[in-house]
């Protein structure tokens, strides 16, 4: 099976455009998945670079509700016209940040009109499974007290901002022989949590790899040592770090894990 990087922060490709958001291309199981779909187009341009034909997607799987995330979505239904559309059910509620001190909507561009698409779209509340080897999972719960420091993010209940606590939040997992794998959007939920959570619905503690952003970026360098430290607890083969890991705190993170943890930079592919 082969994992692409169509769309992250980072690219070394002159070919290739970058920008702070992430989409991801699965091919395998006689399947072709997109994860996330980055803040616009550029990730379709992305793909056509690397001969990628859009209209063979079958699958494009949301991890949650962020514009970064969602914001080519609209792009992609304008090509395919076949693929089934996964997220959460609460995607689509209004997300906002004050993270540049002014309270600024972040949230799902089309939450308005994405149902005037033909693509079915399946909203999804905890668990869908695509294939024997390809589930989605969703609803980890928080059990490190360090990784719940998020104080910038808010959905809209009620006209009033409250925490976001990202019920909307979905991780693929894809099981290989005796291992699985990994892929998380932003671990707005905290990548500790998430795969110890992931552990428990699944029963499988081995991973051949955890790949996607694990939102140190912008936490300190404290939660960062600490989400390291902790990561080399778990039976992990290798992490592919990018997007809100941050450049910064990645590069602490690399200090602690070593050959443990690799950057993922747009236009890279691995195969597990």
């Amino acid at each position: 099976m082969e994992i692409k990087v169509l769309m992250e922060n980072l690219t070394y490709s002159q070919n290739l455009k970058s920008q702070h958001g992430l989409s991801i291309l699965i091919t395998g199981e006689n399947k072709k998945i997109i994860f996330d779909t980055a803040q616009n187009q550029d990730y379709i341009y992305n793909a056509i670079s690397m001969n990628e034909n859009i209209k063979d997607i079958d699958y494009v799987i949301i991890s949650h509700g962020h514009y970064d995330h969602t914001g080519g979505l609209e792009n992609f239904l304008r090509i395919n016209q076949k693929a089934k559309i996964i997220m959460s059910k609460y995607a689509i509620e209004e997300k906002f940040s004050n993270s540049t001190g002014e309270m600024r909507e972040i949230g799902f561009p089309i939450k308005e009109r994405y149902k005037n698409y033909k693509n079915e779209f399946i909203l999804i509340d905890d668990y869908y499974e695509i294939t024997d080897e390809i589930k989605i999972y969703s609803n980890i719960e928080k059990k490190f007290e360090f990784e719940n420091n998020e104080k910038k993010l808010f959905i809209k209940k009620d006209n009033k901002y409250v925490k976001d606590e990202f019920d909307d939040e979905l991780y693929l997992v894809i099981k290989r022989g005796e291992k699985q794998a990994l892929i998380t959007g932003c671990a707005h939920r905290g990548i500790v949590n998430i795969l110890s959570g992931i552990i428990k619905k699944t029963g499988n503690s081995k991973f051949i790899a955890v790949i996607g952003g694990i939102h140190t970026k912008g936490n300190g360098e404290e939660r960062a040592l600490k989400t390291a430290e902790e990561l080399l607890k778990y039976e992990v083969d290798k992490y592919y770090l990018n997007h809100c890991t941050g450049i910064e705190e990645y590069a602490i993170i690399k200090g602690i894990m070593k050959d443990k943890s690799e950057y993922f930079y747009t236009g890279k592919k691995i195969e597990i």
